[in-house]
């Protein structure tokens, strides 16, 4: 987010999002995620949203950690869950 020109703060408490990241003046609520690696080569993530409203978050961010990549996906762009799948190691 960082790399996006986003100021980055952490939150306390009970909330559904995790930081709040501020791109000129306006906040974004997002929910953080890391993708699971099924095998050598492939990984996924599938994250349920139906605990999520859009009252609550903004996006969810995604990590992967091999390739070493970051998703973002709009909550209004998700359904009940939504997955990544990369089988070649790039996104």
């Amino acid at each position: 987010m960082v790399d996006h020109n986003c100021r980055v703060s952490y939150t306390h408490g009970l909330y559904k999002y995790d930081p709040i990241a501020d791109k000129e003046d306006e906040p974004i609520r997002v929910q953080v995620k890391k993708a699971s690696q099924d095998t050598d080569e492939n990984w996924k993530n599938s994250i349920p949203t139906d605990g999520y409203t859009d009252d609550e978050i903004d996006l969810f961010a995604g990590y992967a950690p091999e390739p070493d990549k970051v998703f973002y996906v709009l909550i209004e762009e998700t359904g009940s869950e939504f997955s990544v799948l990369n089988e070649t190691g790039e996104i």
